[in-house]
């Protein structure tokens, strides 16, 4: 570490300051690149700001300022009409009847100026998506037949080698997808898995070709001072592939789909930590907090490339993480760490980020009561029990999960599970934070919300949900829960999202009957996480979650065990099995990503219990510094 660094501990003054600064990621780019429109499984080649019209004549020279997004699989269009709103297009290059592309370098645009143009594109297509912005509905096939131009003006042309690629990629896609079409004929399932598996064969070469030719060149460290590596930059549901320069004073992820939109720049002395992270099923990420409330998570195809990335930013960071558990965990017995903090702290251990949803920090229900008109926090009887997992509260629910694991055991099934669902998952993460980023719902979904009844509309409902006897709800709860500064993003409907049915545009999620306030319940929350009962309890939690009954004996005798493909080492082991079938491989994965991780095993001994220690004074300090972020630090 350099002379300017320094490492903090829990006790430290500014302890509290560096965990609020890192608390907070950002979205930035996700939504300036509409990234989150892209289909499954698609990838974005291209995104470059444009004007777009559809003249009433072949010299018309107006047009509206819009967006150009190249997808693997459609072509998207944005049409800027107002100051907020949005038309949008999705075009399937199968249903592309006409592409193309013509100098226009004489010509100027009246309506964005006069910046020269570089090239006019032809668009023409049988039918298309039409996409609504506001989620209210669902996308609407259109089936008329259209056309649009597309005006791209020379400010906006590529600054590497291949900067028109992408016009002669659109032409090939084109053509592959509409020599697979369908002949019109039944196809039956085998037919149907070998035409899909030859386009996808077909994309990914035109893809790799497309990306030789227009990607910055890996330039070794010593030339010019510089390394570059290449990466995807993850953000929820989608990603975005670039290069990754390692400067003498900063660090630059240059996107190869875009010059302008989605790059990062972060100077060596601005960056706070830096963190290995997993990936699905692999540990070939790393995460780079920075600045304030800002961090950037990269996926790399090799793990030797992060470790090398890691190894590389450590030395600049200011703060490094402790590794040592057993140091956080004697902290916490003396009461130097909150609830909140040993949380926070065991889940990055684990390799759970705000960043990876497929690995997002979990926490657990704490409270059983939110139906009363008052709370009284120093009964244990309003406190759920936290020596069961949450998918086997009830007595019922237990002997349910038991069956199933005994009949598929019956049944020779390699590796046998009681819960088909997972208490931490994507569809956990868009549930609870649905009204401060309705967009990730939508992705999920198709492009609409979820039904109603689905939603995230009442914290009463949704306890109920899970503690029911029957049902296969099982979620545990995310950390905003109990933050009373981040908590409010997502309780309350700053958006004004339509939830649908009677519900409308439900100004908050519904409360419980003993808060009067989004303000006043997450404080209580709060309070009961750290309250004396929790504290005492908690170790029992975290021996199903992170410790000896997450995994093995210890959790089938406490009905704690999920789908073979939420754990990181049968699903490596399923995953290798399947690489000659790479349909199978990838169904293999996609399973892996949407079923949720189980976290890591941190302790391999029961959890020693926390003594009884609360005192108002305590909670009030907790309470008067409230954050929810990266866990403590270095000692």
């Amino acid at each position: 570490m350099d002379k300017g660094s320094r490492t903090y501990g829990p006790s430290d003054t500014e302890y509290a300051d560096v965990l609020d600064v890192l608390c907070q990621v950002e979205q930035g780019t996700v939504d300036e690149l509409g990234l989150l429109e892209l289909s499954d499984g698609e990838e974005c080649l291209h995104a470059i700001k444009c004007s777009i019209s559809k003249p009433k004549s072949k010299d018309s020279e107006d047009g509206e300022l819009g967006q150009i997004l190249v997808g693997t699989k459609h072509i998207y269009v944005r049409v800027v009409t107002g100051l907020e709103s949005k038309v949008q297009y999705r075009v399937p290059y199968r249903q592309v009847t006409r592409w193309d592309v013509r100098d226009c370098s004489h010509r100027r645009m009246k309506r964005v100026g006069s910046d020269a143009l570089l090239h006019e594109v032809v668009l023409e297509f049988d039918w298309y998506w039409k996409i609504h912005p506001t989620g209210s509905v669902a996308n609407i096939r259109v089936a008329s037949p259209g056309t649009i131009h597309i005006f791209v003006k020379k400010s906006e042309r590529k600054r590497y080698q291949g900067h028109d690629a992408w016009y002669a990629v659109v032409e090939q896609l084109v053509k592959l997808m509409r020599s697979h079409q369908p002949n019109g004929m039944e196809e039956d399932q085998q037919d149907e898995e070998e035409r899909a598996m030859q386009v996808q064969q077909g994309i990914e070469s035109i893809v790799d070709e497309f990306y030789r030719n227009s990607r910055i060149s890996s330039m070794p460290l010593g030339q010019s001072g510089k390394e570059r590596m290449e990466c995807f930059q993850v953000y929820p549901f989608c990603s975005l592939r670039g290069s990754l320069e390692i400067g003498a004073d900063t660090v630059v992820f240059r996107p190869y789909c875009s010059d302008r939109l989605g790059r990062v720049r972060i100077k060596k002395s601005e960056i706070l930590l830096v963190r290995k992270r997993p990936y699905i099923v692999d540990c070939n990420a790393c995460e780079i907090y920075f600045g304030r409330r800002a961090s950037v998570f990269f996926v790399f195809e090799h793990e030797e490339d992060a470790t090398r990335l890691v190894q590389r930013l450590k030395e600049f960071a200011r703060y490094t993480m402790i590794q040592d558990v057993g140091y956080i965990q004697r902290l916490w017995l003396e009461d130097s760490v909150s609830n909140f903090q040993y949380l926070m702290y065991l889940n990055d251990l684990a390799g759970r980020s705000y960043k990876n949803i497929h690995r997002y920090p979990v926490f657990p229900w704490v409270l059983s009561d939110y139906t009363s008109d008052s709370l009284n926090l120093r009964s244990p009887n309003v406190y759920r029990n936290l020596s069961k997992p949450i998918a086997a509260l009830t007595e019922k629910k237990a002997m349910h999960g038991l069956e199933m694991y005994q009949a598929l055991k019956e049944s020779n099934v390699e590796d046998p599970w009681m819960f088909g669902s997972h208490y931490s998952n994507p569809g956990i993460v868009v549930f609870f934070t649905v009204r401060q980023n309705p967009k990730l719902m939508l992705k999920l979904q198709g492009g609409s919300f979820d039904h109603p009844n689905r939603m995230f509309r009442s914290i009463p409902a949704a306890w109920a949900s899970v503690s029911s006897a029957s049902g296969s709800d099982v979620k545990e709860l995310i950390p905003q829960l109990y933050d009373p500064q981040a908590g409010l993003q997502i309780l309350r409907n700053n958006q004004y999202i339509s939830l649908g049915g009677d519900f409308g545009h439900l100004k908050k999620v519904i409360l419980p009957p003993w808060a009067t306030s989004i303000e006043e319940f997450l404080e209580k929350m709060r309070l009961a996480l750290e309250s004396d009962h929790v504290s005492s309890h908690i170790h029992a939690w975290i021996d199903l979650v992170f410790g000896i009954h997450a995994r093995g004996e210890g959790a089938i005798k406490h009905h704690n065990v999920f789908h073979y493909m939420t754990y990181d080492e049968t699903a490596t082991k399923h995953l290798d099995k399947a690489k000659e079938d790479a349909a199978q491989h990838r169904a293999l994965l996609m399973q892996a990503q949407e079923f949720g991780r189980s976290p890591d095993v941190l302790f391999k001994a029961s959890h020693p219990r926390k003594k009884a220690r609360e005192s108002r004074s305590r909670l009030s300090k907790l309470l008067g510094s409230c954050f929810c972020g990266v866990p403590p630090l270095a000692k």
